[in-house]
């Protein structure tokens, strides 16, 4: 099964949200610039903007993609339920 990148997993995790990335933006205080970015596959957000998208996006932080994770750092170890 091919890994899904973070760009990847993030356009489908905002689509089911049926937010939009302005809309993200503004719920989880990430500016717009960023999440586009993150949407693109310019910019890799750190482990912080990650649980702040999960937040937003209401999903568990473990379902970014383990490669992604494993880049990202001790983002398994932060918890969504912090960030409102």
């Amino acid at each position: 099964m091919k890994e899904m990148i973070f760009s990847e997993w993030f356009r489908e995790a905002l689509k089911k949200s049926r937010l939009s990335g302005a809309e993200l933006a503004e719920r989880t205080k990430v500016s717009k610039q960023a999440v586009y970015c993150y949407l693109g596959g310019s910019r890799i957000p750190g482990p912080d903007a990650v649980v702040k998208l999960c937040a937003g996006l209401r999903i568990d932080p473990s379902t970014v993609p383990a490669f992604e994770r494993r880049a990202l750092g001790k983002l398994a170890h932060r918890s969504h339920a912090n960030v409102r």
